[in-house]
This record gives structure tokens, C-alpha cells and sequence, in this order.
């Protein structure tokens, strides 16, 4: 019996080994091809590509494939870890201007992310200065602070000269997302208390605030939340703080930014969804604000390229609910310009070219000037549109 033991005991070692040597085979040879993986996409694979125009205009930035995010910020990060210099790092966080995209001069700002230079346009003073009837508020993004125009060529400018008796004074910052807009809103409101609060809206300004970081511009940006009905303000971080948080060595892994980019993709849905959920908020924190001091807030919302005659826009057609539900006032620029069955050549007047941001030409502003202020002059101000709405319908 003994002898029998012994036997299976000896029979039994070779086993174990050769199960051991096969673990540790199995552990080199997934080391070797992570390794291998990750020489080849760092040489292959850049973290990111520009895409510029024939005059050399940096028209967009991107993450490079497999590093493709839509949730995640991380792969901006590392990309902007890696490449910044430290003088583009002390000149943003020490508050010295620098241009975005289209030149126009940003400034840090603690608690919005970035602000345009208040001296910048003649039509962004920050108080009133004529002594009109109507006081409004244009407040947005690059779309209403009429990025790739002349100062008096943005809808804002063109919507005080066509309603003669208005003061309009411009607040829109390119690159803003709806927390930092409507943080802009709060800002200025307060002060200047305006009769109307004109919102240019662009359907990917809601995605903008699921995020921490402006990439195009190397920005940090402002974390707003709700809880308990009450909004919470992150403040954003300084580009020092943000190569900090990089400092960790998996982070700069190509393939940890690969398998980063493929949960994200599972998560985009919902998290699109949390955005949604953020903006209908953020809609109701601003409309009470504006209604504090007898303001009136509406929505424009304004379609880029593609979406302009697209029958089918679910963004569009989420975002016109979300502002209904919300008790908002909002005015869809999509209606308005398919009634006028333009052919493409006629729309693309509208916008400019080359593609890649879809910003409007001094046409496309004046189109959209003229809508607003056949809006607003349905209504006088601080009556709701729906009572002027029922006058004119009698």
C-alpha cells in the first residue's frame, strides 16, 4: 500500500510541474504580447490627429483609433501630458490669454473653466449702456459668440438691429457646455437682470458637460452636479493639476487607453443619458434664476451641418422635450429653415466651409437674428409667450 502511494506521489510531481510550466508560459506569452501590442501601437497609432484646412487652419482634433473615447477624458490628458510645454502650462495657470482655434483670446477663469477677454468685442461690455426698452442676454457658445465672423456679423449683434428699441449684450464663449452657460447666466444675471435670456443651444453643447476637459483647447473645465435639488460646482482644475493626475504610469499605456476606449463605448448610452438627465437641471436651476427678477428665459436651438434638413434628429427632436418638459421656452431653427426648402447649395450659404465646425456666415447670423426677433416680438416683455400666444390666436 505504501509502495503504491509513493508511487502515485511520484507520478503526481511531474504533473504539478508541468502545470506550473504551463502557467508561467501562458503569464510570458501574455506579457510578450501586451508588450508587443503596446510597441506596436505606440508606433503605429498616434494618441491623437488634427485635421487642418488647405489655408493650414486646424479645423478639428481627435482621438486617434483604438484610442477613440466618448466618455472617458483620459486619452486628452495623457496626450496633453505628454506633449505641452511647461511655459504652456504656467501661462494658462497664471491667467495670461492665449488664442483657441479661430485666434479669438481665452483667459483662465476658476470657476467657468475659461472666459473670453472682457475688452474683446465692442457688443461684450458687461453692463447696459443705452438705455433701451428691451434688455436681452445672448448667452451660448462659439455659435453665439460668432466664432469665424466680424464682431457686428454674430446673430446677437445683428438681433439689436433688428429689433430698434433693444439693448443685446453678447455673453457667448466659444467652447462652453451647458453647465458652464448656464454658470454664465448665474454669473451675469444677477448684475445685470435682464428682461429676456436668449440661449443658443447646439446639440453636442449637452455632451460637453459630461466632462472635465475641453480638448481642442487643452482647457480644464468646471464638474457641475446636482444633489438634493441643489447644484454643486467642482471648480476646474489647473493644467499643473492635470499632468499630476497622469502621473501614474498605467495611464500613459497604450493599451490600458485601448481597453479604456472600449468601455466607454459600452457606456455611451447611458452616459449620454446622464447628460440629458444633467442639462433638463440645469434648465430648471436657470429658468428660476432668470424668473427671480422677472426675467424671461428662451431656448434657441441651433442645427450644425448635416442636421440642418435631417428629418430624422433625435438630438434635436431629445433636446425641443427635454425644454418642454422643463416649462421652457424654446424656438427649433430646424423648422424654420426646412420651410424655406432651400437647395443644398443655398444652405450651405448658411454655414461656413470648409467643414469641420459648422459655424454660420454673416447670412446664417442675420437668418437666425431675423427668427429670434420675430420670436420675441410676439411677446412683450414679461408676459409668457404662451398668454401672447392665446391674444394673438383671439
Amino acid at each position: 500500500m505504501n509502495s503504491q502511494r509513493e508511487t502515485e506521489a511520484e507520478g503526481a510531481t511531474p504533473r504539478r510541474r508541468r502545470k506550473r510550466l504551463r502557467l508561467a508560459i501562458a503569464f510570458v506569452s501574455l506579457g510578450v504580447g501586451i508588450g508587443l501590442a503596446e510597441i506596436l501601437l505606440r508606433s503605429v497609432c498616434p494618441l491623437t490627429y488634427k485635421i487642418y484646412s488647405g489655408e493650414g487652419v486646424l479645423l478639428d482634433w481627435r482621438p486617434s483609433q483604438p484610442y477613440g473615447t466618448r466618455v472617458s477624458t483620459l486619452v486628452w490628458e495623457v496626450d496633453f501630458a505628454e506633449t505641452a510645454s511647461t511655459e504652456d502650462v504656467e501661462r494658462w495657470d497664471r491667467g495670461t490669454s492665449i488664442p483657441d482655434q479661430q485666434g479669438t483670446a481665452i483667459v483662465r477663469h476658476t470657476r467657468l473653466g475659461w472666459d473670453c477677454k472682457p475688452t474683446l468685442r465692442a457688443h461684450k461690455a458687461v453692463a447696459w449702456t443705452r438705455g433701451r426698452d428691451l434688455r436681452i442676454l445672448a448667452v451660448g457658445d462659439s455659435f453665439t459668440f460668432g466664432s469665424d465672423v466680424r464682431w457686428n456679423e454674430s446673430w446677437p449683434y445683428q438681433l439689436q438691429e433688428a429689433l430698434p428699441d433693444s439693448e443685446v449684450l453678447n455673453a457667448g464663449v466659444p467652447g462652453y457646455g451647458v453647465d458652464q452657460v448656464a454658470l454664465k447666466l448665474e454669473q451675469l444675471g444677477e448684475r445685470l437682470k435682464p428682461q429676456v435670456v436668449v440661449w443658443g443651444l447646439v446639440s453636442y453643447d449637452v455632451e460637453r458637460a459630461g466632462r472635465a476637459w475641453f480638448p481642442k483647447s487643452w482647457m480644464p473645465k468646471p464638474v457641475v452636479e446636482f444633489k438634493d435639488g441643489e447644484m454643486k460646482v467642482q471648480p476646474p482644475r489647473t493644467r499643473a493639476e492635470v499632468i499630476d493626475s497622469t502621473r501614474t504610469w498605467w495611464k500613459h499605456s497604450r493599451v490600458a487607453l485601448a481597453l479604456i476606449a472600449g468601455v466607454d463605448v459600452l457606456r455611451y448610452a447611458a452616459w449620454k443619458e446622464e447628460c440629458t438627465s444633467l442639462f433638463a437641471e440645469l434648465l430648471q436651476h436657470s429658468k428660476a434664476k432668470v424668473e427671480s427678477w422677472g426675467g424671461e428665459l428662451l431656448l434657441v436651438y441651433i442645427p450644425t451641418g448635416g442636421p440642418i434638413l435631417r428629418e430624422d434628429d433625435q438630438d434635436g427632436r431629445g433636446l425641443m422635450q427635454t425644454c418642454a418638459a422643463a416649462g421652457v421656452s424654446f424656438l427649433d431653427l430646424r423648422q424654420s429653415l426646412r420651410s424655406l426648402d432651400l437647395s443644398q447649395e443655398a444652405l450651405e450659404g448658411l454655414t461656413l466651409k470648409p467643414g469641420g465646425r459648422g459655424h454660420y456666415t454673416k447670412r446664417g447670423n442675420a437668418y437666425i437674428a431675423s427668427l429670434v426677433a420675430k420670436e420675441l416680438g410676439s411677446s412683450k416683455p414679461g408676459k409668457s409667450r404662451e398668454n401672447a400666444q392665446e391674444e394673438k390666436d383671439n
